[in-house]
């Protein structure tokens, strides 16, 4: 048996994650972390997903659900993923992090961590992305410069950070794939002041709108012809499930920093 702690339990990801879990014979929450000020703070989680309850109360404390042998699971916001992994460290608990929108600075100490713990970080825990990213980069390396590359990807009106952190993966990965980085070739989309395209440049584009759960398409432009790799999700619970995958890939894993390609390959 797995036993899980939700961080933003009460947020899309964490509910999603609690109703598939729950079904699960594998896996059990034993804990729940959510933000001090929020009505459903002190609230058992079954009752937040509408059933019944799962013995796991949100609480605001950090400290009274860190315990050891337990697996943790972050996707609240970057602020608050650097201060939960930070002591978790100090515990040694097995992490996923779902959190987006790090900086530079950020990443870069989230990555850190990974000397202590067994740390796997996602910018989207769709297992169907995650072979996107695979087939954008082997398209990207196989082109090179003679075909132009575009990012598209649209989600829901709520979503705060913009270009997605899937969009920044991608990207990362096609770059990778030309021996180049993200900050070499991004353009954060097109306007009157952007001028012609630059040579090799990879165009990213965010969209914004009603209930879009998550959109993702790589462009490749050649000389009368298009490639276009493209993934779709239809339901936040397609993350969930691919989060509980990665939950199970870290059970008794060394520390290091670990991928959803690593939970791919198995």
């Amino acid at each position: 048996m797995i036993d899980i702690v939700i961080s933003g339990a009460a947020g899309r990801m964490g509910q999603a994650i609690a109703r598939i879990a729950r079904e699960m014979e594998d896996i059990r929450i034993v804990g729940a972390l959510g933000a001090s000020d929020r009505p459903y703070t002190g609230r058992d989680l079954g009752t937040v997903l509408g059933g019944d309850l799962l013995g796991a109360v949100i609480e605001s404390d950090m400290e009274i659900v860190l315990k050891p042998g337990r697996t943790w699971v972050e996707f609240s916001t970057p602020a608050a993923t650097l201060a939960h992994t930070r002591r978790i460290a100090e515990i040694g608990l097995p992490t996923l992090v779902g959190t987006t929108g790090f900086s530079g600075s950020e990443r870069e100490e989230l990555y850190g961590l990974a000397r202590v713990i067994p740390l796997l970080v996602a910018s989207n825990t769709s297992l169907g992305a995650n072979l996107l990213f695979s087939l954008a980069e082997t398209a990207a390396r196989s082109l090179g410069t003679d075909f132009d590359m575009e990012i598209v990807e649209a989600h829901h009106r709520m979503k705060r950070d913009a270009p997605s952190g899937t969009a920044r993966q991608l990207v990362e990965r096609m770059a990778t794939a030309r021996n180049q980085t993200l900050d070499d070739v991004a353009a954060y989309g097109r306007n009157p002041a952007t001028g012609r395209r630059q040579p090799g440049e990879i165009g990213i584009h965010a969209l914004r709108g009603g209930d879009i759960v998550g959109e993702h398409t790589a462009i490749f432009f050649g000389n009368g012809e298009r490639i276009e790799i493209a993934h779709r999700v239809r339901s936040i619970d397609t993350f969930a499930h691919g989060a509980l995958h990665a939950v199970r890939f870290l059970k008794d894993r060394p520390p290091g920093l670990y991928t959803m390609g690593d939970v791919l390959k198995g």
